[in-house]
């Protein structure tokens, strides 16, 4: 392909074309918009399962999650969200390092991994076998923390209902935030902890680290209250509100 054909709308139409030779139920998430690309499936739960990108100048940015919510979110880290979704400090090789667990070198690290480039001459080849690798090895992965944890989950979605059912429907975040001051002085003290939190995190409970790097003492999910973890999130939630209760459903059913 020359130079000139390397736009960012014929990287989306590859890229749909390599995920829908693997799954044709795979379609492009309009949703997004500008330098994001994304594109999803749904798993039997209901769950939406996200190969996405970001384009940063001339490079893309290549991750993957699994997803309550398809409308994105201002938040990098949240609770509606396992992976990784539009952040280039996280691409599918920093999902093996960071959540897997999993290192080059290590015995079970795949080869073949496509994380982050421009678009040469050989990056579609390369993509098209980077591709399969996150459905066989992070899909499962995260599916079972995510069942094996939906208790907690269920807990803090209902819990986020019923906060948001205390909000009129007519109100804006501001106000809203001001219905719930009464948190700030335990979110003061949970900020850091919240911050750490997405739908994996929160799946497997107990003891937790903060962000990426080296292990650090870090915190226990359950001295976090869930309504301080609510309002850490406030504008995922106020603006998923009349979603929470298919939230509920798909953590229900994981």
């Amino acid at each position: 392909m020359s130079h000139e054909n390397r736009t960012q709308s014929a990287w989306a139409k590859h890229c749909l074309e390599m995920l829908q030779s693997q799954d044709p139920s795979y379609r492009k998430n309009r949703e997004t918009k500008g330098r994001f690309m994304e594109f999803v499936r749904q798993d039997e739960s209901g769950l939406t399962v996200s190969h996405n990108f970001i384009k940063i100048r001339d490079t893309y940015y290549y991750s993957y999650a699994l997803l309550f919510i398809q409308r994105p979110s201002l938040l990098l880290t949240h609770a509606l969200l396992a992976g990784s979704r539009f952040d280039h400090n996280k691409t599918i090789t920093q999902q093996f390092y960071s959540d897997l667990n999993i290192f080059r070198g290590d015995e079970g690290f795949p080869s073949g991994i496509w994380s982050f480039g421009p678009w040469r001459n050989n990056t579609l080849e390369n993509l098209s076998k980077g591709m399969l690798i996150p459905d066989k090895y992070l899909f499962p992965f995260y599916r079972e923390a995510l069942a094996k944890g939906k208790n907690r989950l269920v807990a803090l979605f209902q819990e986020a209902r019923k906060m948001m059912d205390g909000i009129p429907p007519t109100e804006d975040l501001d106000s809203a935030a001001q219905r719930f001051a009464h948190l700030r002085p335990q979110y003061d003290r949970f900020q850091r902890e919240c911050h750490a939190l997405d739908a994996l995190s929160i799946a497997r409970g107990g003891l937790l680290k903060y962000g990426y790097g080296p292990p650090e003492p870090g915190f226990r999910l359950e001295d976090v209250p869930l309504e301080v973890i609510v309002f850490s999130q406030l504008s995922l939630f106020h603006g998923e509100r009349d979603r929470l209760d298919e939230i509920i459903e798909i953590a229900e059913r994981l």
